[in-house]
């Protein structure tokens, strides 16, 4: 509180650092407010994410029976364990429950979905909103039938060439793509070990484990293949580059980077996918809140029209708004001109934006033709710390996949 203006009111700032009067309400407001329903949602470094404590703001200004109280866990780090989320993980287990959780920065989703402890969202959407977004947006967050958690927006990721006669197509098996690389010796613009296990590993690890039997299958000739491949890939020709592509303007981007015919693909294990959907800002609901309703009350705003009309930088996952926002580029961008980073690192202003139809139906199929991932953190944890070994020599390849294999196969058995 920076200054008292009079008797009811103070003079302060917030975290964007701008100045608001707060004022004392009176008795009758207060016991109103006082009698709405506490909400509490947890996360981590809600400081941080200000569009996330706005939403929650203009929220609980709205609301006549519940407002929302952020309980935020990054506070609570504790050097002696794994993640953020330990303090929330024993929360959990005392029977501390919140109403909503926002996932993502160490949130172990993927193992609490197994638990249950998410509600399944099913019940509360109803058909003419999940009609309107993208199927893939849900299915990213789909565990034994059950949808878990749902998100407002998404970004793509995944691998881009603009050698069609190296590459030829949006989807490749690991043996496919491996035949390829390992023989004309790909290597990559972007290529550091950490970017391509992140990649190739971390992202496709649900590749390599069944959760439902409790088996993984990293002692396998494929993933030793695989790492040695990533490994001696930072010596090739870059010809390749993992990429994220965040909205129009952005494909543009890569457009003026790689070329107008370049290729958008990914790698998988049944080679189905074209690329990976990854999440922005995803929100589950608890199985055991007695206020689930409202809680869905204030999730489902972000997938409503106002807060997706207002969405920039990212792809929305409502379909309408999708078109909007390639509507609105198409008339506001088109014809500038726009500075890009070449494949070299160079610095370049020579290219004009032309998002055309054309660009709409290649993202779009891209989505259609995703596959999303949520990644147990402890796993995430094992395969980071075995990669390190691996790439500084400590393990070969063999001495990892066995390791992997070994340790969470352990794992694997213990949550089930």
């Amino acid at each position: 509180l920076f200054a008292k203006a009079d008797e009811n009111s103070y003079i302060c700032d917030d975290i964007n650092s701008e100045y608001r009067l707060l004022k004392k309400v009176d008795d009758a407001t207060l016991e109103k407010l006082n009698s709405r329903k506490i909400i509490y949602i947890a996360g981590n470094n809600f400081a941080y994410n200000t569009e996330l404590s706005e939403e929650i703001a203009e929220f609980n200004k709205k609301s006549t029976d519940c407002y929302i109280v952020c309980k935020d866990y990054s506070s609570d780090i504790d050097t002696t364990k794994d993640s953020y989320f330990s303090a929330l993980y024993e929360d959990i287990i005392n029977g501390d429950i919140p109403d909503i959780f926002v996932l993502g920065n160490g949130f172990n989703a993927k193992l609490l979905a197994k638990t249950e402890l998410f509600a399944d969202i099913n019940e509360f959407m109803d058909k003419s909103v999940s009609e309107t977004v993208f199927d893939k947006s849900l299915e990213q967050f789909t565990f034994n039938d059950r949808l878990y958690a749902v998100s407002p927006s998404f970004t793509l990721k995944g691998i881009i060439s603009s050698d069609d006669n190296i590459i030829s197509k949006n989807n490749y098996t690991f043996e496919e793509f491996l035949d390829i690389a390992e023989s004309k010796k790909l290597g990559f613009y972007n290529g550091s070990f950490d970017v391509l296990y992140d990649y190739f590993v971390l992202s496709h690890v649900d590749d390599f484990i069944d959760y439902k039997e409790g088996k993984c299958y990293f002692d396998s000739e494929l993933f030793i293949r695989l790492i040695k491949y990533l490994k001696n890939s930072l010596s090739y020709e870059p010809v390749l580059a993992v990429e994220s592509i965040c909205d129009f303007n952005d494909f543009e981007n890569k457009t003026a980077t790689y070329g107008e015919n370049f290729i958008f693909f990914d790698v998988s294990k049944d080679g189905e996918s074209h690329g990976i959907i990854s999440p922005v800002n995803s929100f589950a609901i608890s199985s055991v809140s007695e206020n689930a309703d409202i809680a869905w009350k204030f999730v489902n705003e972000y997938l409503g029209d106002e807060y997706q009309s207002k969405i920039e930088n990212i792809f929305p996952s409502s379909k309408q708004h999708f078109e909007n926002m390639f509507k609105n580029s198409q008339s506001t961008q088109n014809g500038m001109g726009t500075y890009y980073i070449d494949m070299y690192g160079e610095y370049k202003d020579d290219y004009v934006i032309d998002i055309s139809d054309d660009d709409k139906k290649e993202i779009t199929a891209i989505i259609d033709n995703s596959t999303g991932f949520q990644v147990d953190d402890n796993i995430t944890n094992i395969v980071i710390e075995h990669m390190y070994m691996f790439s500084d020599g400590i393990l070969t390849a063999e001495e990892t996949a066995k390791e992997l294999q070994r340790i969470i196969t352990l794992y694997l058995q213990e949550i089930n």
